[in-house]
């Protein structure tokens, strides 16, 4: 008898960096940003991090995530809980949807930038990327 290999769960899968995140990943580090990519924090993995300021950058496919601008509801429920983790342990999150990286990704590093300067300068500003998809509708 032969047997067969079965499938690793997603979650267990060594590589799950999707395309769209490997992309802006490139375009954030052509910018100068420098970050720590598949970072572990707790039982959680952070897309792209700036571990030394505890910003968090969430890739969101729209499939997976949902996406309010085109329509789909999200398959993971765990997205809040995550964000509810890292800002408990006083992690900043920014989350950006497929559609808002495709139709502008200059615009979601230009934003990135914008906290990563008003951080270090000692200005505490929130962020909630969610509403940034009224901006380019």
């Amino acid at each position: 008898m032969v047997k067969r290999k079965r499938k690793c769960p997603r979650r267990f899968r060594k590589n799950k960096t999707s395309s769209l995140h490997i992309n802006f990943r490139d375009m954030m580090r052509s910018f100068g940003f420098v970050t720590e990519t598949e970072y572990k924090f707790g039982a959680f993995i952070i897309d792209e991090a700036f571990v030394d300021i505890r910003l968090a950058i969430e890739v969101d496919g729209c499939y997976w995530h949902g996406c309010s601008a085109c329509g789909k509801p999200a398959v993971s429920k765990g997205d809040k809980r995550k964000e509810n983790y890292l800002v408990k342990r006083n992690w900043s999150v920014l989350r950006f949807s497929e559609c808002l990286l495709k139709k502008d990704p200059q615009f979601c590093l230009s934003v990135i930038k914008s906290f990563y300067n008003n951080y270090t300068s000692g200005l505490v500003v929130k962020y909630n990327t969610n509403d940034l998809e009224g901006v380019l509708k």
